[in-house]
């Protein structure tokens, strides 16, 4: 049984942190094993599934988090297509993830694409450029719990320049909220945060609850991530050599 006593977090200790990181190693191992039930093609770090770093904001020190991403061949091949070497050290913040985020004042579950990962936010606003996948978009988010929010800053904390979907109410105002992000410069944000206290995350509901989580955003991060059978890099670069 997994014991998660959020309130325990305290920054100001390291050993309390290092307590925060194992709690979080053994929430991974009841998740993981759920995700690979269902097939969600989402794994850990292969060296270390806990970090002590957000992708949100590598800056940010307070910090204790898992993070699900591509797989490591794959992951070698985009980086390898983005310019980099097959030897170089893979990272994380190059390639969307899911990230489970404790913080001293909160716990948050999100899919974070950083600029770094900009291989794969040229692939969403190439897809995006089309019809058809603006509206299945659309209609994907439409089906999100409204405690979602979309948004495209840095930083850990929850921004109020961020959109609930419940707030989308039809295509054009996803299309005009869309239209002000810039890739390879914003970081794209789907995700929930919750108060500390907030019963969802009691022992007997976290890992349900944040499964649940994973697997509707699951269905963003397909959607969003380049592969070979998800590749609209031409269409964007079509589109950037028509805007100049």
């Amino acid at each position: 049984m997994i014991t998660f006593d959020l309130n325990e977090h305290s920054a100001a200790q390291s050993h309390s942190a290092h307590a925060q990181a194992e709690k979080l190693q053994n929430l991974h191992r009841v998740l993981y094993r759920q995700m690979r039930s269902y097939g969600l093609n989402l794994h850990p770090h292969w060296q270390q599934p806990v970090s002590f770093e957000s992708l949100a904001n590598p800056l940010e020190r307070n910090v204790v988090a898992l993070h699900y991403f591509r797989g490591r061949g794959e992951a070698q091949t985009v980086e390898y297509m983005m310019g980099r070497h097959m030897s170089d050290e893979l990272t994380v913040e190059r390639h969307p993830a899911i990230e489970i985020r404790l913080t001293p004042t909160h716990f948050a579950v999100e899919l974070v694409i950083s600029p770094s990962a900009w291989w794969d936010q040229q692939n969403l606003v190439g897809k995006l450029s089309v019809e058809r996948h603006r509206t299945a978009f659309y209609r994907l988010l439409r089906t999100m719990d409204c405690a979602m929010t979309l948004g495209f800053w840095q930083g850990t904390a929850r921004s109020d320049v961020s959109l609930s979907l419940c707030d989308i109410h039809n295509p054009r105002i996803l299309g005009e909220w869309m239209s002000t992000f810039a890739e390879g410069q914003d970081w794209v944000r789907f995700g929930v945060w919750y108060d500390l206290n907030n019963p969802r995350l009691s022992e007997s509901k976290l890992v349900e609850e944040v499964f649940q989580r994973v697997s509707a955003l699951y269905k963003v991060y397909e959607f969003i991530a380049w592969s070979s059978d998800n590749d609209y890099r031409s269409v964007y670069q079509k589109l950037a050599t028509r805007l100049g």
